[in-house]
């Protein structure tokens, strides 16, 4: 060992004296928790270097399947920001560079920069705005069906507060017209007007659609008048049938005229969008009150709410549902019958029955309030030998009055000329 020089070893060596003097200083100067949080992994240092279950990532980062630590939570630049108000170390001023940059990081493959989808974000603002204010909805302080009448329903503008009204559905009945625009025509509608109905191109009453008598449309000759004398009907005409298909198939001719709202039981061509009288093109009306109906709704000519099932008890109790309609006759496959008649006898919507003929001399069969029963013939019907007078067969008098057949009661008749008497009150005298 002689000769040879054994080298002394430094406090330099082992801890480099600028680390030292940098670290002494953070402590003096931040105190002694802000020097042991600069001894602490620091995240931004952690990110980016490899990591294994044995060697894992600081606190805030995480090891990502490819072994390489990811930081989660704080974004880089949350955490720089803290670190450089904290003085800590890796982000001092580098050159003329200034403080690093966050820029993406690129691993040796060559991965395309990597973006950490964890990192916070703040929510948008979903408070709404203080001048939004929601609808204030107003109370009518009186009763509104004050207003109402033939043409118009009493509402509430809850907007303002103050009773109005509304027009009722044109075609809505009222005295001796129709409604329209919330007002009683009683001459005729011309789509677009109430008209008087006396002229010749717009002829009709009891708010009908007005007729045009000067068209041949639905006439095989042109009218000229419109008569107040046949309910304001076009006159001097010759009527196509009825059911003809107008031009373009817009209606059905009715009474001479085109139809294209409904035709109702009397034969009066409705508008169409009444509920009570619903159709078009010409075609019969249909109901939409009902109570064979789910609701009363009349759209484009037909009514749109449901029907209750066939059978359904209707009118109080006086009848059956039969297709949407109250049957409260009888009901013979599907069709409804006023049940009136010894063939389709039945009330109530029942089933039609048919009443059996009489056996007897003068008796016929009949139906009477929905029900079959037996009752006398008319008097005056033959019978064998006679003629029958309440529900019996005379084959004597039953009002004789002439002297040569004097008598009564079906009593055998009395020649009363013979006896030179005359015939008083069914008697000889």
């Amino acid at each position: 060992m002689a000769g040879r020089t054994i080298p002394r070893l430094s406090f330099a060596h082992t801890f480099p004296y600028d680390r030292a003097v940098t670290t002494w200083r953070r402590w003096l100067g931040m105190g002694w928790l802000a020097g042991l949080a600069a001894c602490t992994v620091d995240p931004l240092a952690s990110a980016g270097r490899p990591c294994s279950p044995s060697n894992p990532c600081g606190p805030d980062a995480v090891c990502d399947p490819r072994g390489i630590c990811v930081a989660q939570s704080r974004d880089r630049g949350a955490l720089a920001g803290e670190r450089a108000r904290e003085g800590a170390p890796g982000l001092e001023a580098k050159g003329n560079d200034g403080p690093q940059a966050d820029a993406p990081r690129t691993d040796a493959r060559g991965d395309a920069p990597r973006v950490d989808a964890r990192r916070d974000t703040k929510p948008a603002d979903t408070k709404p705005a203080d001048s939004v204010k929601p609808d204030t909805i107003k109370v009518c302080s009186v009763d509104c069906t004050a207003l109402t009448n033939a043409c118009n329903e009493g509402v509430c503008d809850t907007a303002v507060g103050q009773c109005t009204t509304k027009p009722k559905v044109a075609g809505t009945p009222c005295s001796n017209g129709q409604c329209y625009g919330g007002s009683c025509c009683n001459g005729c509608w011309d789509g677009a007007s109430c008209q008087s109905g006396s002229g010749a191109a717009a002829c009709g009453s009891h708010g009908d659609l007005c007729q045009n008598c000067t068209s041949t449309e639905c006439r095989s000759t042109a009218g000229t008048m419109c008569s107040y004398l046949w309910d304001d009907v076009c006159t001097t005409f010759t009527a196509k049938s009825n059911g003809t298909a107008c031009a373009n198939n817009t209606g059905k001719c009715l009474e001479g005229a085109c139809c294209t709202g409904c035709r109702d039981q009397n034969d009066h061509c409705r508008a169409g969008t009444y509920a009570g009288a619903c159709g078009a093109a010409g075609g019969y009306c249909t109901n939409c009150l009902s109570d064979c109906r789910t609701g009363s709704t009349c759209a484009n000519g037909v009514c749109v709410d449901p029907l209750k099932p066939d059978g359904t008890s209707c009118g109080n109790g006086a009848g059956k549902c039969l297709a949407g309609a109250c049957c409260t006759g009888c009901i013979s496959g599907n069709a409804c019958n006023n049940g009136t008649t010894t063939n389709n006898c039945g009330e109530g919507g029942g089933t039609c029955k048919s009443c059996p003929a009489a056996t007897q001399v003068c008796k016929k069969a009949t139906c009477t309030n929905g029900s079959c029963g037996i009752g006398n013939a008319a008097n005056g019907s033959s019978c064998t030998g006679g003629t029958c007078l309440n529900g019996s067969c005379c084959t004597g008098c039953v009002s004789g009055s002439s002297n040569t057949a004097c008598g009564s009661g079906g009593a055998a008749c009395t020649d009363c000329s013979a006896q030179s008497l005359t015939c008083t009150s069914g008697s000889c005298a």
